[in-house]
């Protein structure tokens, strides 16, 4: 079954209004699957400042209310310290770890599986 669509979303500083970082839902899948991957980043100013938690929480919460899905998926770099953490934070459960992933810079990386459900 094919992703219906993706959403983007721009983390902004209500006081400054400044881009602090994004969060996407990427692969959105309906019908019996009903899932999606979730990826975020803060921009580099911003970045271990406790600024994309709040967001996550909040993309977490359209995508569970509004969208229906079920399931979010997270994939992170086992030595990104900063983005598992704030995985966790968010309420996200570790599930496994896959290796070789996803290829960056040229080098296929592992990365550590984490995902919430909707338990409505």
């Amino acid at each position: 079954m094919s992703s219906e669509e993706n959403k983007a979303f721009v983390v902004i500083d209500k006081k400054t209004q400044s881009m602090l970082g994004i969060v996407e839902l990427r692969d959105i899948f309906m019908f019996d699957f009903k899932n999606s991957y979730i990826i975020y980043f803060a921009f580099v100013p911003h970045l271990k400042k406790g600024c994309m938690s709040q967001a996550v929480k909040m993309v977490t919460k359209f995508a569970f209310n509004k969208l229906k899905l079920h399931r979010l998926e997270a994939n992170i770099q086992p030595t990104n310290l900063a983005s598992l953490a704030l995985a966790r934070s968010c309420g996200f459960i570790k599930e496994g770890y896959s290796p070789k992933f996803i290829k960056k810079n040229g080098k296929w990386k592992d990365h550590e599986r984490w995902a919430i459900l909707n338990e409505k």
